[in-house]
């Protein structure tokens, strides 16, 4: 039977943190999608989808943390 407890998965792994280049990506990804959320948010306004209604910043903030870990794990 093999132990499994000893050298388990990501115990030691070393941990990347988030630097400047990070801040950066995740800056431009922001703006660009923070656009993208007000039209959008508009839209649902106009159209009167507002049940699962969320403001254009979380919007952005959401898309931006979704698309900048893709970017870094390539």
């Amino acid at each position: 039977m093999t132990d499994v407890t000893s050298h388990a998965p990501g115990r030691y792994a070393a941990r990347r943190g988030q630097g400047a280049e990070y801040a950066v990506y995740f800056g431009a990804i922001f703006v660009t999608a923070l656009a993208f959320a007000v039209v959008s948010c508009l839209r649902d306004l106009a159209l009167g989808n507002t049940r699962q209604w969320s403001g254009p910043l979380a919007r952005a903030r959401r898309d931006a943390g979704r698309i900048t870990p893709m970017i870094f794990s390539a």
